[in-house]
């Protein structure tokens, strides 16, 4: 049996709607705009970022984590700060309401900062 409904949609309209009430909570899709010139520099690492600062504002860590000595302890930090970072990103993603958008951009920019001096410390 064919859906009546189904013969009247226009081809790019949904046929019901409950289909409408699904592609209106869709997100938008975004669009990148290109960094004009004379815009301010981006965040330095070495110069704003100071880890025992920064890091337990935004991960539950103990003091003894917070101190880097091996590499393994280095990646251990950086995985706990991508763990979150993943975390946070879902949460805006779904709407959901404890996400926070500057959470969100400092733990980017953590993890940044903590990718970049894994590098430069621990480059084989």
């Amino acid at each position: 049996m064919i859906d009546s409904s189904a013969k009247t949609a226009k081809p790019n309209q949904p046929a019901n709607s409950r289909q409408v009430q699904y592609l209106s909570r869709s997100s938008p899709t975004l669009k990148h705009k290109p960094i004009p010139s004379d815009s301010p520099a981006p965040r330095r690492c070495a110069v704003e970022y100071e880890r025992r600062a920064v890091l337990p504002g935004l991960l539950p860590l103990w003091p003894f984590e917070l101190a880097i000595r091996t590499r393994d302890d280095h990646g251990t930090l950086i995985r706990k700060l991508a763990r979150a970072l993943r975390a946070e990103r879902q949460r805006g993603l779904c709407s959901h309401w404890s996400y926070d958008l500057t959470r969100h951009n400092n733990l980017a920019h953590a993890y940044r900062c903590e990718v970049k001096l894994f590098t430069t410390k621990w480059h084989d």
